[in-house]
């Protein structure tokens, strides 16, 4: 309750509105959540993950891009050996929030791949998952860094 009273405060006095200041608190929280997370996969190992799944596999990724970094593509939704890839949408902002329902059913079976624009939203929301229990995996670099070779939708 005092976060919230924070953030309304906050808003009041700055004429910021509640979601920037969100971005803003989570832009300086994130370097604290970063510091050890122990899974992070490179542009080159994921494409090799991603398609070394068998078509009876099912991938799951979750792109926790913001909607202004839409715009630099999405995740094909097979894999070159014909599996399908699950992309789950859950914004960054909306995860720090706990909003995990689209992700339950995959908690305890499937390994989740975090993917956003650069890398950095991706990797607060594996730690973020990880502490909850989910087995997550980052792509380094997010998808500017896999664009240059992996063909993007």
């Amino acid at each position: 309750a005092a976060s919230r009273e924070l953030k309304m405060l906050l808003a009041r006095k700055t004429n910021l509105g509640e979601r920037m200041i969100k971005r803003l608190i989570f832009a300086s929280s994130v370097r604290n959540l970063t510091n050890d997370l122990k899974y992070s996969v490179s542009n080159h190992e994921f494409k090799e993950l991603v398609n070394s799944f068998e078509p009876d596999q099912e991938i799951v990724f979750l792109d926790v891009r913001e909607d202004e970094d839409l715009a630099d593509g999405y995740l094909p939704s097979v894999n070159d050996l014909g599996a399908t890839v699950k992309n789950i949408r859950l914004p960054i902002l909306d995860l720090i929030e706990l909003q995990l329902q689209p992700l339950e059913k995959y908690k305890d079976t499937h390994q989740i791949y975090c993917y956003c624009r650069s890398g950095n939203k991706s990797v607060a929301a594996s730690r973020i998952l990880s502490l909850h229990g989910y087995n997550t995996m980052n792509l380094h670099g997010g998808l500017r860094n896999l664009a240059p070779i992996m063909d993007l939708c």
